[in-house]
């Protein structure tokens, strides 16, 4: 971060979302606002940076990229929590060529995403953070939600009453994995959920 900066603005890294491939890791680094690869050699490069955009007038929020998941098509998918102000129903997801470049929005209207998978059906799960804003006056709340997108970008919510939710997975039963009271010291939880 300090060499490349990415994102040209405030010197900050905060890797957060790790998909481990057989050639390189990709990480979604939340701090620099991009999407890095770690060669098996260690070199680290930029695969694509994610742009901050308008709130408001004068203000601007950054993507804040937390997850990255392969899709059956090769590509990468990376969901954004947002930065300040975390408005609700504005994180999205984005598509990134393997080999990187210019990010692309394929699904919008979700809040703080924190994770997401792909089921064995192409069909892709969401998972919010905090689906009704971390900032006052609508937040701070805790409620998580969980959502599905069908191939044809249908949204289906499955479960809006998860608590701080952290991560997802889908396990070999089919059934989704998902980490519960992420933030609660001693009352975390792993919930099994059949969609």
């Amino acid at each position: 971060e300090a060499a490349t900066n990415p994102d040209g603005t405030t010197i900050d890294s905060n890797p957060y979302g790790l998909l481990v491939l057989s050639d390189r890791a990709v990480v979604a680094d939340a701090g620099a606002n991009a999407l890095l690869q770690i060669s098996l050699n260690a070199t680290v490069s930029t695969l694509a940076v994610f742009p901050a955009r308008p709130v408001g007038i004068t203000a601007t929020m950054q993507a804040v990229p937390t997850t990255v998941v392969r899709g059956a098509d090769g590509n990468f998918y990376v969901g954004e929590l947002t930065g300040v102000p975390f408005p609700v129903g504005a994180a999205r997801i984005y598509r990134v060529p393997p080999a990187g470049g210019t990010p692309v929005v394929v699904a919008s209207g979700f809040t703080t995403i924190i994770d997401m998978a792909f089921g064995p059906s192409g069909e892709g799960y969401v998972l919010e953070h905090d689906s009704d804003g971390i900032i006052p006056p609508l937040g701070p709340g805790v409620t998580g939600r969980l959502i599905r997108i069908s191939p044809t970008g249908t949204q289906t919510v499955i479960s809006s009453s998860l608590v701080k939710p952290g991560g997802i997975t889908v396990g070999p039963d089919g059934a989704l994995y998902v980490t519960n009271r992420s933030t609660s010291a001693g009352a975390g939880e792993v919930l099994r959920i059949v969609p």
